[in-house]
């Protein structure tokens, strides 16, 4: 190789080993770069949690004293300092959810029912499982059945049921009535059980028949009408009521019926609405009326008398 061509060759592996120091040096301090943009992101939240404990902390103790704290619901709580400075967060007064307001009536413990239709238009009820006793409770087979023919219970009594909080009392500040339908019918009496029991309740009433009807409770302070403004139903902290109603309507009307209630709970109020309700205005009666029960072997009704009376 000449003297010429050496020379060109070592200036090419020169230029070659440069380049690569070159590439080298770009990729440390690329690397670098990179690390201390890693630094200053982890740093930068550090410091931001730190600045939102700043200003959190304080808020708690204002003034040297607990601040308060707030809940789920948004109910305030006072906040105080226990035992190795732990932060406690003291109940909150009871509201309408920690109440219980509640409808239902009758018709799981009525054994006699009024159906709406003459006893030859009955048909066959639906079948129960057979029992060695004689007058077997088969009411929760019969319920739908009893349902479909718009049968109703035969004391038609509907309940309301309250109990308060241990921390403050339930009043009872309304109660709309609303009467769905009304319409005359003839009185069949069905029997599927074959006992009852009651409830210690205060007595109230409902004239179905009003423009607007009321629902006046029978309690031990006096007739309560419970109607915005008028009256109200109270029940001590930590207690529970039962009010039973009875209504009044024409003789030998059907009627359905429903309740929205309007209680409240230290100052703030809730609503509750209760299904509709059946009830039947019977005649008067002096003496047991007869029911009937269905015979599965026969498959025919039979006369009982009816253990309502």
């Amino acid at each position: 190789m000449s003297r010429r061509s050496r020379d060109a060759s070592r200036r090419r592996d020169t230029a070659a080993g440069s380049a690569s120091e070159h590439l080298d040096r770009q990729t440390r301090a690329s690397e670098s770069s990179l690390t201390f943009t890693k630094r200053s992101y982890i740093l930068g939240i550090v410091a931001a949690v730190l600045t939102v404990i700043g200003i959190f902390v304080p808020l708690l103790f204002k003034d040297g004293k607990p601040s308060s704290a707030v809940s789920a619901n948004g109910n305030s709580g006072a906040v105080s300092v226990g035992d190795n400075n732990s932060v406690i967060v003291a109940p909150l007064p009871p509201t309408p959810q920690d109440a219980v307001v509640s409808t239902g009536d009758i018709g799981s413990e009525s054994p006699d029912w009024i159906a709406p239709v003459p006893l030859e238009s009955l048909g066959v009820p639906p079948a129960f499982p057979p029992s060695t006793e004689p007058g077997s409770d088969h009411c929760g087979d019969w319920y739908p059945w009893l349902d479909k023919l718009g049968a109703a219970p035969i004391l038609g009594i509907s309940y309301i049921n309250v109990a308060a909080p241990a921390g403050a009392e339930v009043s009872i500040t309304d109660a709309q009535v609303r009467v769905t339908k009304k319409y005359a019918a003839p009185m069949t009496i069905v029997q599927c059980l074959y006992g009852a029991g009651g409830h210690d309740a205060d007595p109230a009433t409902i004239n179905l028949d009003a423009p607007n009807p009321d629902l006046v409770v029978q309690s031990k302070e006096g007739d309560v009408t419970l109607k915005a403004g008028r009256g109200q139903y109270k029940t001590a902290p930590g207690s529970y009521d039962i009010i039973a109603i009875n209504p009044q309507g024409a003789v030998g009307y059907m009627y359905e019926y429903q309740l929205t209630l309007t209680y409240v709970v230290n100052a703030k109020s809730a609503t509750t609405v209760s299904p509709v309700y059946r009830f039947y205005m019977r005649p008067e009666m002096t003496a047991v009326p007869t029911a009937y029960d269905f015979d599965q072997a026969s498959q025919k009704w039979f006369p009982v008398p009816a253990i309502s009376f």
